[in-house]
């Protein structure tokens, strides 16, 4: 036997089936799997409407939990993961790697093909109808066969937000699909069978103008006339009661042509409207980005369901000119439109547009009628979804600020596409809706130079490689940074690169550095402020605070002492300003402030904060970085430890040699910043802490850091007076 054949064996041997259209279920050769407790159910049912894709332990959690998933979310994910690979592959070893749900550095890939899955076969066989439609009776056998599929509601009992929206989205297909079969039956002749079919869906779906207008005609053909206007008379008066609306003008050109007992009423054409194209102009210099381009392209609309992308990240990181230039390359998929709302989420001067107002403005893009809009915003939603009903659309919706801004600007039955730009996570749109997350991080410092040179000229950064390198990582790969400071080289003729660099190197002016003189709108300071704004107090406090950090990097329990809170609180506030991408969460426990941030946090506690404020602040750390280091040392080496240092008065209860070595390690950058801060604050902790970390070095043959730090105690011991 070959290899091959081995391989053939194996794969029919496991062959995974899943079926999504009714209660979830599986089979593995044909066996039905028990899929063990809801939560883990769940978890399949992301994965599998995802086959192929990797989906992140973020994303699942998102999609399992929601926005206030608990603590113990990510070790669940492990827990159900594991569960079904158990499922999948029962003779596999525990050490060996799944072949059907498979790991990654980015998260988890089931491997399902198309034929295994029913969902994923009936969106083939809704497309194989989409192709036969000039043959309506090969047609409506591929409308049977995806229809045949479904064993009562999607997803029926499993928990969660995604679980929700995807019910919701393939019953919006389903739906879809029996009106498009039912007017295929109608073009031959069969309008006895979509009366009788259509009849009990109507009552389930009292508001659908289609579903009604195709059952008036069936009963119209079927010489029902008084039937068929009777359908219309109730739908109306539903309408007004509900949404305050009238049917719209194509349901009433029907209705006109039954009343004057047209032969074979059809709906008139209406008149073409001015198709929108209102996508904002594209960066001249735009550059990179060709991982996060191609991301996006992958997920274009190809079938009957729209698709949400939320694109995140920090201020000035270019979110909206990655939407824009996407939008741009791909308009042309798009004909029926390509609108843009700017909704102001962060603007200093306005507050957010509301919704309603958003929707008001697509409507009228749309070309509804201003009379036709109705005031209440479920109506004002349903009347958009409406419209959009079927059509390929591009919406950009720009600098948002919550979900729920979002959500009633969403489209439903349609093959559109919505990209959100926002300074916030969003993890709403991604557990409700089925978002794709995307946050976008600074440039690499290759895509640095590819924009400073685009925007100054190749000969300018030839003739100072070594500057224009320099100055693309003191504005920190900051688009909105870089582009500045091109921006000031241009207009500046005699103004050097290396000019440019020196002025960036100071970090006290590098703020007003990187602001254009005629336009504070865009200066790298405002682009900030309007993140830290939208702050709560508390939330902008700690903001404030953590920029009197002296290090690179700042660990949960350091923010905690720094600020005065718990350390639950301060994982609470830390949450909210990673989902504000105002800080980044590098390890678990662990935060990073953009240099920039830094900067500008820096300048927010020199400002807002108090002298007593700032000192008692940095008091805390500095005797918070001492208890913890004076523990450490206590178990690295306890005999040798100095005698003469208080006891242990840490929080931090390191339980073992390797719990307080891995600390003094991870810290070791921090602590000699934090020695220099005590220095500069004529702290004792300044020769405190070397010394308590005096067995640390030793064991470690840290002989850099020893050697400096030292000084830093030698220096400090001796203007108190204290010969340690």
């Amino acid at each position: 036997m070959t290899a091959d054949s081995d391989e053939v064996r194996q794969r029919v041997q496991n062959e995974l089936r899943v079926s999504l259209l009714g209660a979830l279920a599986a089979t593995v050769d044909g066996q039905e799997l028990t899929l063990g407790p809801p939560r883990q159910r769940a978890v399949l049912a992301v994965l599998a409407l995802r086959a192929n894709h990797v989906v992140s332990r973020s994303e699942l959690i998102d999609a399992v939990w929601g926005e206030e998933p608990p603590a113990s979310a990510d070790n669940g994910i492990h827990t159900y993961v594991a569960g079904l690979r158990r499922l999948f592959e029962p003779g596999r070893a525990s050490r060996a790697p799944s072949s059907v749900l498979l790991s990654t550095d980015a998260g988890y890939l089931l491997k399902l093909s198309s034929s295994s899955s029913d969902a994923a076969m009936f969106r083939i066989y809704l497309d194989e109808a989409g192709r036969l439609r000039s043959q309506p009776a090969e047609a409506i056998a591929a409308f049977d066969a995806a229809l045949g599929l479904w064993r009562g509601i999607a997803l029926d009992g499993v928990p969660g937000p995604f679980a929700a929206v995807e019910r919701a989205r393939l019953a919006e297909l389903r739906l879809t699909a029996v009106e498009q079969r039912a007017a295929l039956m109608l073009s031959v002749g069969r309008e006895a069978e979509v009366a009788a079919e259509l009849t009990t869906l109507v009552s389930a779906h009292p508001l659908r103008e289609r579903l009604h207008g195709l059952l008036m005609s069936a009963l119209y053909r079927g010489s029902r006339q008084a039937e068929a206007l009777a359908v219309y008379t109730d739908l109306r008066r539903l309408l007004i009661e509900e949404l305050g609306i009238e049917p719209g003008p194509e349901l009433r050109q029907l209705h006109e042509q039954l009343l004057v007992g047209r032969h074979d009423p059809q709906p008139e054409p209406t008149v073409p409207v001015l198709v929108p194209v209102q996508l904002p102009h594209e960066i001249r210099d735009f550059t990179g980005r060709e991982k996060e381009l191609a991301k996006l392209a992958e997920v274009v609309p190809h079938d009957h369901s729209p698709v949400l992308v939320a694109i995140t990240g920090t201020g000035g990181v270019g979110k909206t000119a990655l939407a824009v230039r996407f939008a741009h390359q791909v308009a042309g998929r798009f004909p029926d439109g390509q609108l843009h709302v700017d909704l102001r989420g962060f603007d200093a001067s306005s507050p957010p547009v509301q919704p309603a107002a958003a929707l008001h403005q697509l409507l009228q893009s749309l070309g509804v009628p201003a009379e036709r809009i109705p005031d209440d915003l479920p109506a004002k939603s349903a009347l958009y979804r409406s419209v959009l009903a079927g059509k390929r659309v591009l919406v950009l919706l720009d600098n948002a600020r919550l979900a729920d801004q979002v959500r009633p600007l969403l489209p439903g039955r349609s093959s559109s596409m919505v990209l959100v730009t926002s300074r916030n996570h969003l993890g709403g749109l991604v557990a409700r809706d089925g978002a794709h997350s995307m946050t976008l991080s600074i440039l690499t410092r290759d895509e640095g130079l590819a924009l400073l040179t685009s925007a100054v000229g190749a000969d300018r950064v030839a003739a100072e490689p070594v500057a224009a390198a320099k100055l693309v990582e003191l504005c920190g790969h900051l688009p909105l940074a870089v582009r500045i400071a091109a921006e000031r080289v241009v207009t500046r003729p005699h103004l050097t690169l290396t000019d440019l660099a020196d002025d960036l190197a100071d970090e006290r002016d590098r703020l007003n550095v990187l602001a254009t003189g005629d336009d504070e709108d865009t200066a790298v300071r405002a682009a900030f402020s309007w993140s830290y704004l939208a702050l709560k107090p508390d939330a902008a406090r700690m903001f404030r605070l953590i920029g009197l950090h002296p290090g690179a990097e700042i660990s949960l329990d350091a923010v905690a002492a720094l600020t005065g809170v718990p350390v639950p609180r301060a994982r609470t506030l830390l949450d909210v300003l990673a989902g504000g991408h105002m800080i980044e969460e590098v390890a678990r426990g662990r935060f990073r402030l953009h240099d920039l941030l830094r900067l500008y946090a820096t300048e927010l506690s020199a400002t807002e904060e108090s002298s007593d404020g700032r000192d008692e602040a940095v008091k805390r750390l500095l005797q918070w970085y001492f208890d913890t280091a004076n523990a450490a040392g206590t178990v690295i080496a306890p005999p040798d430890h100095p005698v003469f240092l208080l006891p242990p008065l840490s929080t931090q209860d390191f339980t073992s040699h390797d719990e307080a070595f891995t600390w003094c390690r991870t810290e070791s950058s921090n602590l000699l910043a934090v020695t220099r801060l005590a220095e500069d604050q004529h702290s004792p902790t300044a020769w405190q802490i070397p010394v308590a970390l005096w067995n640390y070095f030793i064991v470690s043959s840290a002989l850099d850091e020893w050697t400096r730090t030292y000084r830093v105690a030698e220096r400090t011991a001796a203007r108190d007076g204290n010969q340690a």
